[in-house]
């Protein structure tokens, strides 16, 4: 419910908090995802789901009904991977035989979810959808948290002649027993609910930016915009992949979208360290905008996040053109953009200047010079890759070959004396790897191989930031055009979405004692 009009820069808005702990007893929090599989379910999305538990606390919306759908659900098996030490032999014979030292550190346990409502399965989530489009009410609010795995079109489900032009927005999220729910599977459930029902998404899974469709009918911007009022942040755009799912237990090593948006939010990190708060326009309310943009700045990760406004804009908006010289052009002065932009938006634009050490007026001309040239970095590194690759095999040839004359048995895994044989002779085995000729060879290939890697990903990072910028420059040069180019009703729409993004998850927003625009203390 909003209970009064609050300004919003440039234009005037009706914003109310997301979810409060006093409104409408229907109101709902989803919170679904896990892994396809155990080899896919990591403890970093379970911890990710715990986290968010612990959030709600924090924001005093325990009164919310909060349904939790996840892996396995109760089932109890052993659904969630994480780490643990393997022993010296076993990740030397992995390494030689497979190339997965890593791989058998790996362990299963049940999930440690407390208050699970059940499996993330289809017929779970339909379930749930069909209680909530029977319970929820004009005006009644969702919170739905995705954090799972995601993909493109490229499913064993999807695959053939039916394939149809623009499915590159149809991405899409995967449920228990590697089932997808694509965009438009998820928009026909979303339908279901009474139009006047406010969704907000939060969604961290790879090609997740495909799901800012949801503000469209069937997904489709030329079909239009959806009745409902719906509004999203998602961890990257609908092309790329996202960060963030490991194995790993440690909760200082998480660095995905989520992590970071809701401890924006929540004002503590998973570790229970502070966050000042990133009130942007230092009006006593922390935004889902806010938090937004604090993962934009405080993110180092591969990650190129997109809103759904920033959909909107792509869709509706458009740039100059030799016909359109009143518009402004993609890469407009930065002093200009920047004068155009919101609060937060100024905070993003000159943060990632300073990360990238931009300057100048041609700086978004500059980001694309730069975007363009660690992409040819990043090819000459996989070039180093590969060629460490095939020296890494090559020397793994050689030793299997040495092994598999004295111990024929561990070239074939499964071989019913293979753990008697390690057991027997295991330090010989060892030592036989250890002292071969190529031993040497394969450490330096693997030593080359890593530093390869580190350096792609390092260029992968930051190739994303010039992403982020740009993207953020392009939101508001495509905000100013919107005028131009688009009818009074689609500006309308813009303004109302631009609303819901910009309102406080919940009343209190983060700062204690303050008031958020239309809200109600805690």
């Amino acid at each position: 419910m909003c209970w009064r009009s609050i300004g919003i820069r440039r234009f005037a808005a009706v914003a109310c908090a997301v979810l409060v702990s006093t409104g409408h007893a229907a109101d709902r929090i989803l919170t679904f995802g896990g892994g396809p599989t155990p080899n896919d379910n990591q403890a970093s999305l379970e911890k990710n789901v715990l986290y968010f538990q612990g959030v709600v606390k924090m924001l005093g919306l325990a009164g919310v009904r909060h349904d939790i759908y996840f892996a396995d659900g109760t089932a109890r098996g052993r659904s969630v991977q994480y780490r643990a030490d393997a022993d010296e032999l076993t990740r030397l014979l992995a390494d030689i035989y497979d190339g997965a030292a890593d791989d058998v550190s790996l362990r299963f346990r049940p999930s440690s979810i407390p208050a699970l409502t059940g499996p993330n399965t289809t017929a779970a989530i339909d379930g749930w959808f069909a209680a909530a489009a029977r319970d929820l009410a004009p005006r009644d609010r969702v919170l739905i948290y995705f954090t799972g795995h995601g993909g493109q079109q490229d499913h064993p489900a999807h695959r053939g002649p039916h394939k149809k032009s623009g499915d590159e927005r149809n991405t899409e999220l995967y449920t228990w027993n590697n089932t997808p729910i694509t965009v438009r599977d998820f928009i026909t459930r979303l339908d279901t609910l009474d139009p006047a029902v406010d969704v907000t998404l939060v969604m961290v899974q790879c090609h997740s930016g495909g799901f800012a469709n949801v503000i469209y009918n069937h997904g489709d911007p030329a079909r239009g915009l959806s009745r409902q009022h719906r509004c999203g942040f998602f961890a990257t755009i609908a092309s790329r992949p996202a960060a963030g799912c490991t194995p790993d237990i440690d909760a200082e090593d998480y660095q995905e979208f989520s992590t970071l948006f809701f401890a924006a939010i929540s004002g503590k990190t998973r570790t229970g360290q502070a966050v000042a708060p990133p009130d942007y326009n230092h009006d006593g309310c922390v935004t889902l905008t806010d938090a937004f943009t604090y993962v934009l700045l405080t993110s180092n990760t591969i990650d190129v996040p997109l809103a759904t406004s920033d959909q909107f804009l792509q869709d509706q908006s458009a740039f100059r053109t030799k016909n359109t010289t009143d518009l402004l052009p993609r890469d407009a002065p930065y002093g200009k953009v920047l004068a155009l932009a919101t609060p937060a938006q100024q905070a993003a634009l000159e943060g990632l200047s300073a990360q990238l050490q931009f300057t100048g007026d041609d700086r978004l001309a500059t980001a694309r010079t730069k975007a363009a040239k660690i992409e040819a970095q990043r090819k000459t590194v996989a070039d180093q890759q590969k060629a460490a690759e095939d020296a890494v095999n090559a020397a793994r040839d050689q030793i299997k070959q040495a092994l598999g004359q004295r111990w024929p048995e561990l070239e074939i895994p499964w071989h019913p004396q293979t753990a008697a044989v390690v057991a027997a002779e295991g330090a010989a085995i060892k030592q036989a790897v250890e002292s071969h000729p190529a031993y040497k060879a394969l450490l330096e290939a693997q030593e080359k191989l890593g530093a390869a890697a580190d350096k792609d990903l390092t260029l992968e990072r930051q190739w994303a930031k010039t992403q982020r910028l740009l993207l953020r420059a392009q939101t508001v040069i495509l905000a100013a055009n919107l005028d131009k180019v688009a009818n009074a009703q689609t500006v309308a729409a813009y303004r109302e979405l631009l609303a819901r993004e910009n309102r406080p998850l919940a009343p209190h927003g983060n700062i204690p004692g303050a008031l958020c625009p239309g809200g109600a203390k805690p």
